[in-house]
C-alpha cells in the first residue's frame, strides 16, 4: 500500500469535495514542507498525488496552538486524494490548486523524514442495491435545476449533463450549491450515500424556491412553483419527522450525561463533557463520531467509585486457607501478615506480592483464595508470552480498532475498581516486539496506583484500591528492576508424604464431587495413595485421580460392575509407558 503525502487543513480553508478542482493558501514554511508523490492507480502512475485531512478545529488553533500530534489527532478520519494541479505565488504566500479525485481513509500516520504521510486507502464510491429507487425526488429536482435560469453556472449545467453518475452530480451540487463549511465537513464524512444526497436535497430545495418545510402537506404543495415536481413532499415530511426525533433524542442524551457525570471525579467528568460535546458536532454517521461514541461509551462503562471488598476474618483466615490447602505454613503466615496491615492501613499500597515456585504448588489457587476471603472479584491476565506494551497500557486512539488495555478491560468486566488483579508468569514476558516490563514497572509502582494513565482513555484511573498479585516460576527471569518491586512469597515442592495427603483429603473428593460420582462405589485403598503420587507436582496426581475415576465410572455404569477398587496392578497397567515413552492417559 502506497504512502502518501497528508496535509491538514482547517475547514475554515474551504472542504474540498471529490469531482471538483480545490484552492488553498499555504504560508512560505508550510510550502516548504508541501510535498506529492508519484503512486500507482490500478498499474497506471499518478503523479503529484498527496491527501487532504479537513480539522475542525480553526485556522488560528491549528496553526498556532496545537502540535503536530495534536494537529493529526484533530484532524478527521475520512479525507480526501488529490492531484496537484498548479501553484501560484502571492506575496509570501503559495495559492495551490489541485484535482480532488476521491474520498479515502486517513487512519494511521507516518512520519517519512519530517513529512507526515499515510497509506493510500481510497474509499470506492457505489450505489448499494436498493438505493437507486429511492433517488428519484433527487434526479427529478437536478433535471428542475438545468432547465432553470440563473440558478447555477453553465459550467455547472454542462458538467451535470456530461455524466449520468448520479454520485459525481450530487458532489458537483456540494461545491455549486451555498453548502456552509460545516455541511460540507459532514458531506465527505458521512459513510451513507443517502445521507450526503439528503444533505444536498436540503440545498437544492431551497434554491428552487420552497420557503421552509411544514408538517402540513398541503401547505408544502401551496408553496410549489408552476411545473415543480411534486413527488418529493412526502421526502420533506421524513427529512422534517428525522430532524425533530434527533433533536428529541439529543435533549435526553444531553440529561443523561449530564446525570452520569455528575459524580465521576473531576478530571474524568472534564473529559467526558468535551467529548460528548464534539459528539453533538459531527453527523451520526460518520467514521469520526463512531470513534468518539465507543471511547465515551468505554469511559462510562468503568465501574468508577463502585467497590465490594470486605474484611476477612484474620483470627479464622489461616484455617481458612487450610480447608483449601494443605501445608504451605509459610506461604499463609506471610499472606497473613500483609493482609493485617492491609487492614488497619484500609489501603493496598506497600509491596506487591509475588508468589514464586515450580508449577503446580498452589500458587493460583491461594490468590483466588485471597480474593474469595476478601469478596474480591479476580482479573486474571496471562503475561506468558506477552511482548506488546499496548496490552497493559492499551492502545492511542488514533490507530485503527484501538481500544484500553487488559487492565481497563478487566476492570470494565468485573464491574469494580478494587478486584484482586491476578498477573500471572511475570517470568515469562518477551520483548522481542515490545517492553511491556517498562509497563509492569509503572502498574506496579504502588506510588502511581491512584493516577494509572491507559492510552486510550487518557484519564487517570484510581488502582489504589485494587490488590495485585504476580505469580512466577523461575525468579531469576524476572527482570530485575521488576524484581526490585516485588515481594517475593516462595513456594517449594511438595514432599511424597504431602501429596498423598493433598490427594486423599483435597483432590479425590473434589474430583468425586465434581464428576458427581457421590454414588458410586468408588474405593481407593490407603497403599494406593503412595505409588500414585510418587511423581513430583500435584497437578499430574490430579489428572491420575480423575483418569482412574472416569475408568471406573465405565467399569461401573457400562460393564456393570458393582463396585470398583483401585489396585496397584490397575495403577501400572493404566499409567505405563508405551513404546515411545508416552506414559498413557
Amino acid at each position: 500500500m502506497d504512502l502518501v503525502p497528508v496535509i491538514v487543513l482547517s475547514k475554515q480553508q474551504g472542504v474540498p469535495i471529490p469531482s471538483n478542482n480545490f484552492s488553498f493558501t499555504l504560508s512560505k514554511d508550510a510550502y516548504e514542507k508541501f510535498k506529492t508523490k508519484e503512486v500507482s492507480i490500478r498499474g497506471a502512475p499518478l503523479k503529484d498525488a498527496f491527501l487532504i485531512s479537513v480539522s475542525r478545529e480553526d485556522s488560528l488553533a491549528l496553526n498556532l496552538l496545537l502540535s503536530d500530534e495534536e494537529k493529526l489527532e484533530s484532524a478527521s478520519i475520512i479525507g480526501v486524494f488529490c492531484q496537484l494541479q498548479k501553484t501560484e505565488k502571492e506575496g509570501s504566500d503559495h495559492i495551490v490548486t489541485c484535482r480532488v479525485l476521491a474520498r479515502a481513509k486517513i487512519n494511521k500516520y507516518v512520519n517519512e523524514g519530517g513529512c507526515v504521510s499515510a497509506p493510500l486507502q481510497i474509499v470506492r464510491e457505489k450505489l448499494l442495491p436498493g438505493e437507486e429507487e429511492l433517488l428519484t425526488d433527487l434526479r427529478l429536482l437536478v433535471a428542475h435545476l438545468v432547465e432553470q435560469e440563473n440558478k447555477v453556472s453553465e459550467d455547472v449545467k454542462r458538467r451535470i449533463l456530461n455524466t449520468k453518475d448520479i454520485i459525481k452530480i450530487s458532489n458537483i451540487l456540494a461545491v455549486a450549491l451555498p453548502l456552509t463549511n460545516d455541511d460540507q465537513y459532514d458531506y465527505i464524512q458521512f459513510q451513507d450515500n443517502l445521507d450526503r444526497f439528503t444533505l444536498v436535497l436540503k440545498y437544492l430545495i431551497r434554491l428552487l424556491g420552497v420557503k421552509g418545510m411544514s408538517t402540513a402537506v398541503e401547505r408544502q404543495r401551496k408553496r410549489v412553483p408552476d411545473g415543480f415536481p411534486e413527488n418529493f413532499i412526502s421526502l420533506l415530511q421524513q427529512m422534517e419527522n428525522a430532524a425533530q426525533r434527533a433533536q428529541e433524542q439529543h435533549a435526553e442524551e444531553q440529561e443523561m450525561i449530564s446525570s452520569s457525570i455528575a459524580e465521576l471525579p473531576p478530571k474524568v467528568a472534564d473529559k467526558i463533557a468535551k467529548e460528548h460535546k464534539r459528539l453533538q458536532q459531527l453527523p451520526p454517521s460518520s467514521m469520526e463520531y463512531q470513534s468518539v461514541q465507543e471511547y465515551v461509551d468505554w469511559i462510562m462503562s468503568i465501574p468508577w467509585g463502585k467497590e465490594t471488598t470486605k474484611k476477612p476474618d484474620l483470627k479464622n483466615l489461616i484455617n481458612e486457607f487450610n480447608k483449601s490447602h494443605y501445608g504451605l505454613p509459610e506461604v499463609k503466615e506471610h499472606v497473613l501478615e500483609y493482609m493485617c496491615i492491609e487492614a488497619i492501613a484500609n489501603s493496598t499500597k506497600g509491596s506487591v506480592l509475588c508468589f514464586a515456585g515450580p508449577p503446580g504448588t498452589g500458587k493460583t489457587t491461594i490468590a483466588k483464595k485471597i480474593a474469595e476471603l476478601t469478596n474480591r472479584k479476580i482479573v486474571k491476565i496471562a503475561l506468558g508470552g506477552m511482548s506488546d506494551e499496548a496490552e497493559i497500557r492499551g492502545h492511542r486512539r488514533t490507530y485503527v480498532a484501538a481500544k484500553p488495555g487488559r487492565i481497563i478491560t478487566g476492570l470494565q468486566q468485573v464491574e469494580t475498581m478494587d478486584p484482586l488483579i491476578l498477573l500471572d508468569e511475570v517470568d515469562k514476558t518477551s520483548s522481542y516486539r515490545g517492553d511491556p516490563v517498562s509497563a509492569l514497572l509503572e502498574l506496579l509502582d504502588p506510588e502511581q496506583h491512584d493516577e494509572f494513565i491507559d492510552r486510550y482513555l487518557e484519564v487517570p484511573v484510581d488502582l489504589s484500591k485494587a490488590m495485585f498479585i504476580c505469580t512466577a516460576n523461575y525468579v531469576e527471569d524476572i527482570p530485575a528492576p521488576l524484581l526490585d518491586r516485588l515481594e517475593l512469597v516462595n513456594f517449594r515442592e511438595y514432599t511424597t508424604e504431602e501429596r498423598v495427603i493433598i490427594a486423599k483429603d483435597y483432590l479425590l473428593p473434589k474430583a468425586i464431587k465434581d464428576y458427581k460420582l457421590e454414588g458410586l462405589n468408588i474405593n481407593f485403598p490407603e497403599e494406593i495413595f503412595k505409588p500414585l503420587c510418587k511423581d513430583k507436582g500435584v497437578r499430574d496426581v490430579e489428572r491420575k485421580i480423575r483418569k482412574l475415576l472416569r475408568k471406573a465410572a465405565v467399569s461401573i455404569i457400562v460393564n456393570e460392575e458393582e463396585q470398583y477398587t483401585v489396585t496397584e496392578e490397575i495403577l501400572l497397567d493404566t499409567f505405563k509407558e508405551n513404546k515411545d515413552g508416552v506414559v498413557g492417559f
